[in-house]
């Protein structure tokens, strides 16, 4: 199977080369402030004000890759520029292509989605829990994260250190870092996102399979691809070392060893250039459409239709119609990630960055997508700045706590005339009024609002309750 490139044309390339160029000079923040200045910025000047070292950037339209390009370096201080072939961490983006191969062996008849998953795990037992005879854990509830099967993420391990077998993890088993998998909730009765319940799904596939999980995923997804600038070989093969970037904390600081080391693979194991996602993303579309030979036209139905509270098989599903798009993130020790498509159009994007501060560049220079190529979404937020009373902005200032135990604070800012928003790992968001009790954060969108008598007022923040400590 040919990779889909840019077209060659000269007359088409110069017509390429003016939309990346609008693009680089287009990055924006989320929100725009009527009858205001709505300044756009180059890709250089946004590198250095989210402190990010290199950016990886791909760009779908029409269902092709219509250009990719690397931004900055590999690692701070060092002249290495990231490329085209620059491998970075893909987090959480390894799981849609682990969807991809269980739904090519469902179609070879070699797994059934709907049989209780331990029909192939040989050895391995799911401990006992909320599951049942009737309502087993099976491939659909673990690639949807409906089975109810906790932990949900890994953190990962240093470089050298001993790494566990994936029956270890799911064991809690030393050297593991992470807990023995439960199953807390009945399958199918709530989503929640499990990075264990992918560690289930791939022992199944080398069980069925015989073969490592990197092999298998070289066999059933990259190699009939072409995505030959990925892998999910772990420990990350050293031969790759000179064209990886280097993680990154949000300080600017280079994470120990370069990059965390993920056995878990199936959830956090792939390593990838954006131009690669970029292809597979551009895979489903043609599947969508019923022009792939690798995928079948109601397997990418199925990949794209809701399968519990707005998300298919990790998907966040967002619009309809042509506004219909998918979205998936990733997000490991030092990189985050992201691949977007609108299945109706075959319009999308991916990107990868070194750095735990990458995804507000990302998005930055996604919303220039957007406004470039005439996206019906991803588009800036426009909204009127207001005047908050000062008594106000005084009485609001204070610690919140979320069910979840999460304490962000309010803290006054320019001398009272504003606040802002900080949590416990330092991050700090200045807030813009919008109405007597609402407030944004322009960077990135995000709103606070407030409700209650004054002294008893709660906080809105992510779609979560606070109440005042």
């Amino acid at each position: 199977m040919s990779r889909t490139r840019p077209a060659d044309s000269a007359g088409i390339d110069a017509f390429v080369a003016q939309r990346k160029q609008a693009v680089e000079r287009g990055l924006r923040i989320a929100v725009r402030f009527e009858g205001e200045a709505n300044p756009t910025f180059g890709v250089a000047e946004r590198l250095a004000e989210h402190n990010v070292p290199g950016l990886s950037f791909a760009v779908i339209r029409n269902g092709q890759v219509d250009w990719t390009k690397g931004y900055g370096v590999i690692e701070r201080g060092q002249p290495t520029p990231v490329t085209a072939t620059t491998l970075f961490q893909a987090g959480s983006i390894s799981k849609p292509v682990t969807v991809a191969a269980a739904m090519r062996m469902r179609e070879a008849k070699l797994i059934d989605f709907d049989a209780n998953v331990q029909n192939y795990l040989g050895h391995y037992v799911i401990p006992p829990g909320k599951q049942t005879a009737a309502n087993p854990v099976t491939f659909r509830n673990l690639l949807g994260h409906f089975a109810g099967v906790v932990p949900g993420g890994y953190r990962g391990y240093q470089k050298g250190d001993p790494l566990p077998s994936d029956v270890d993890i799911l064991n809690g088993a030393p050297p593991s870092n992470t807990a023995k998998i439960r199953v807390t909730t009945a399958p199918g009765e709530r989503l929640a996102y499990s990075g264990a319940g992918y560690t289930i799904a791939e022992v199944a596939m080398q069980q069925v399979t015989g073969k490592g999980f990197a092999d298998l995923m070289r066999e059933w997804v990259l190699a009939p691809l072409q995505l030959d600038d990925s892998t999910f070989a772990q420990p990350h093969p050293h031969a790759l070392h000179a064209r990886t970037a280097r993680g990154h904390d949000s300080d600017g600081t280079v994470v120990p060893g370069g990059w965390a080391v993920h056995p878990e693979q199936a959830a956090a194991g792939l390593w990838s250039t954006s131009a690669d996602l970029a292809r597979f993303m551009v895979e489903i579309y043609r599947a969508r459409h019923g022009r792939s030979q690798f995928l079948s036209h109601s397997a990418a139905i199925e990949m794209l239709t809701e399968q519990r509270d707005q998300h298919a098989y990790g998907y966040r599903l967002a619009g309809d119609g042509f506004s219909f798009h998918i979205t998936h993130y990733g997000g490991t020790t030092g990189f985050r990630a992201c691949v977007i498509l609108y299945p109706a159009t075959g319009n999308g994007a991916a990107f990868l960055t070194n750095s735990d501060a990458g995804m507000s560049l990302g998005t930055e220079m996604v919303r220039a997508v957007a406004a470039v190529y005439g996206w019906p979404e991803h588009q800036q937020v426009s909204v009127r700045r207001v005047e908050a009373a000062p008594e106000t902005l005084a009485r609001l200032t204070g610690s919140y706590r979320f069910p979840s135990g999460l304490i962000a604070s309010i803290v006054a800012a320019d001398g009272g005339a504003a606040i802002s928003v900080t949590f416990p790992n330092g991050d700090l968001y200045p807030l813009v009024a919008t109405g007597a009790l609402s407030f944004i954060y322009p960077t990135d969108g995000i709103t606070v609002e407030f409700e209650g008598l004054p002294g008893q007022e709660t906080l809105l923040l992510y779609g979560q309750t606070g109440t005042r400590e």
